[in-house]
């Protein structure tokens, strides 16, 4: 089993081979896909190869951004060929090349676990970002942003949701399961295979996406009310200082719009603050603990190779998964050749106890530093259950092997300087790291379209 891990942006692009069978996980963002991923793609096609299957493991604009640009590949080819065989040769190329087949998809798509509420839901997302997008208030900008940033992805997933239906362009989904959501499932559950490839299925659990449901809907119910309510109190509020909207008095419907909005956005404020330990469960969105995980599993006559894929999940999901499966030893550990760390190496999705419970030969990183991704704390946290005090090491047999930290950025690559500025920061750690550990630790980073590793 062979790994490619594309330059993506802040996001997650990861092809996955074996023996000619290839499966891609997540596409990163629009522009990155263009620039790295969609040449390697069109590689693969003229050299006769397929997509086995796609995998979007939640809709973040990170994961799902690229994958929606490869199916609009696939849209104007069969458009462009339409139109050649209809007798209209001077109709121009699409600007992405020929994608290559794609055998099926698994994904569960927003509507499937939110029910009919999915389009409401991206109204309202979208008119709470606009409301906090006008507000003059200086803490508003950044839940503004975040709620823009989550009615891109709604709105993305229920246009993916179009795309690969039979109206369109016809692509099978989750036909392991029927059809029908992918979830974790009966303990002695067949994996899906694709070629030498098993995923085991270790995450979201039915129990999850009923939950996912449930809050939802509470939301959409609570946000239509409340913005009921502060529509009343700007009228009001309006109407007490003699002006009104459309008057072309800006400066008095600000201020209206920010009264009604101080005690809502005092709220965000202190539901956001963020906790100075790891791994916090209530610190991570929805969509990403609805993050589609499996443990990729390719077997010999002699050994097997293991492949944990995490998306943007939890940390106590993806133990829970592994023990669903019964892939924990009987200290409740796993060793595996490689770990994709879950959500950019996010401080809120792993603790030190998983670091300890969840060793790799190989750990994989993707994020370039936008919201401090990779976490320099994640880091250290996962290097002391290597190389740390004797209360901090893993106690899995082969953690006191050799271990390579693979990152799909660099600094010099990243136009944010914010951005590229941590990045430096993990590489100065790294560098650190390998000069005091050069017989344990060796690490890589990217700085051309992907990176590649053989799965030892």
């Amino acid at each position: 089993m062979n790994i490619k891990v594309f330059q993506s942006d802040k996001g997650d692009c990861i092809l996955l081979g074996s023996s000619g069978r290839h499966v891609l996980v997540d596409g990163g963002m629009a522009a990155s896909f263009a620039e790295h991923v969609a040449p390697a793609l069109a590689e693969m096609r003229i050299a006769g190869h397929r997509l086995d299957k796609v995998c979007v493991t939640h809709i973040d604009e990170d994961h799902i951004a690229g994958i929606l640009s490869l199916l609009e590949a696939h849209v104007q080819w069969k458009v462009h060929d339409f139109q050649h065989a209809s007798g209209n040769p001077s109709f121009p190329e699409p600007d992405l090349p020929r994608m290559p087949e794609i055998g099926g998809f698994w994904h569960n798509s927003f509507s499937d676990m939110v029910g009919e509420n999915a389009v409401g839901i991206s109204e309202m997302l979208a008119s709470r970002a606009a409301l906090f997008h006008l507000s003059t208030l200086p803490e508003a900008g950044g839940i503004a942003d975040d709620y823009s940033m989550l009615a891109t992805s709604v709105r993305q997933a229920i246009e993916l949701r179009h795309r690969i239906s039979a109206e369109q362009l016809g692509i099978p989904v989750n036909e392991p399961a029927d059809g029908k959501l992918m979830l974790l499932r009966g303990r002695n559950a067949a994996p899906a295979k694709v070629g030498k490839m098993e995923f085991y299925i270790i995450g979201p659990a039915q129990e999850d996406l009923e939950r996912l449901r449930d809050e939802w809907d509470d939301w959409l119910r609570n946000h239509t009310a409340s913005l009921a309510g502060l529509q009343r109190e700007m009228a009001r509020d309006e109407g007490d200082m003699g002006n009104s909207v459309g008057t072309g008095s800006w400066f008095p419907a600000a201020q209206a719009l920010d009264a009604a909005l101080k005690l809502e956005l005092d709220a965000e404020i202190e539901m956001r603050k963020a906790s100075s330990g790891l791994g916090k469960r209530s610190k991570v969105t929805e969509a990403n603990l609805a993050s589609l995980m499996f443990l990729v599993v390719e077997r010999t006559r002699t050994r097997e190779r293991t492949v944990l894929m995490t998306g943007d999940g939890h940390h106590l999901d993806i133990l829970r998964g592994l023990e669903h499966i019964n892939r924990l030893d009987q200290d409740g550990n796993i060793h595996v050749n490689v770990l994709k760390v879950q959500h950019h190496g996010s401080e809120h999705n792993l603790d030190e106890e998983f670091c300890r419970r969840v060793t790799a030969d190989d750990y994989l990183f993707c994020g370039n530093g936008k919201h401090a991704n990779p976490d320099l704390r994640v880091l250290q946290a996962i290097l002391d259950s290597r190389i740390g005090g004797p209360q901090q090491l893993s106690t899995n047999p082969a953690a006191g092997g050799p271990f390579r930290f693979w990152f799909n950025s660099h600094h010099s690559i990243v136009e944010n300087q914010e951005a590229a500025e941590h990045m430096q920061l993990v590489e100065q750690m790294m560098d650190a790291v390998q000069a005091a550990n050069p017989a344990r630790f060796s690490c890589e980073f990217l700085t051309g379209p992907f990176l590649e590793l053989a799965v030892r």
